[in-house]
């Protein structure tokens, strides 16, 4: 997995999300082409983006997103150097109209995440470093499709995997420990709440 790559804002990631493709909808294989050059963080990075957007109320639409982010970051975690996503994922088609008005809300966070993101403690959002951050992302993405039980509770869990995505995009290993301390909260939050 190379680390030679050129770092992305996140408002550029939703940019092109947006622009993506041609037409009324927006497909999975659009998104996926629009980051192809690029190394995983963008592409868990969307999903987990979708996750926390007004879409996630979709019915199936968080699961979808959660199994995505399962099968994008396992082939990071096993060093495949671009990723595979099946048929449907690629066929599956958003209205441009409703990513737009996503896109809309997420822009005013990423305006301000992008005054203090850069690349920084590298080491901790490549190699090992990398694949311990796409090991979470698994454990994480495997949690949401039984979330979305409860309306809009995966969007939490899509909040600390747009984190390490953004970690990963940026090469800020900084974030990537911030979203470490997210992930051992909502852990540690489950587990009391459990008991």
């Amino acid at each position: 997995m190379s680390q030679r790559r050129k770092t992305l804002t996140l408002c550029e990631v939703i940019d092109r999300m947006v622009d993506a493709g041609e037409g009324d909808t927006v497909s999975g294989d659009e998104l996926r082409a629009v980051f192809a050059e690029r190394a995983y963080g963008p592409l868990i990075l969307m999903p987990s983006l979708l996750l926390v957007s007004p879409l996630s109320a979709i019915p199936m639409f968080s699961s979808l997103m959660g199994l995505t982010i399962v099968l994008i970051s396992a082939q990071m975690l096993v060093g495949r150097s671009s990723p595979w996503l099946p048929g449907f994922v690629l066929r599956r088609g958003i209205s441009r109209d409703r990513l737009a008005r996503a896109a809309r809300v997420l822009r005013r966070v990423a305006r301000v995440v992008d005054k203090v993101i850069h690349p920084r403690l590298q080491a901790l959002t490549g190699g090992v470093g990398g694949r311990v951050i796409a090991l979470a992302c698994v454990c994480i993405g495997l949690l949401i499709p039984p979330m979305e039980l409860v309306p809009m509770s995966s969007s939490t869990a899509g909040a600390v995997v747009a984190v390490f995505g953004l970690a990963l995009t940026a090469r800020d290993g900084l974030l990537a420990l911030v979203a470490a301390g997210l992930a051992v909260s909502g852990v540690a939050a489950g587990v009391s709440l459990a008991a």
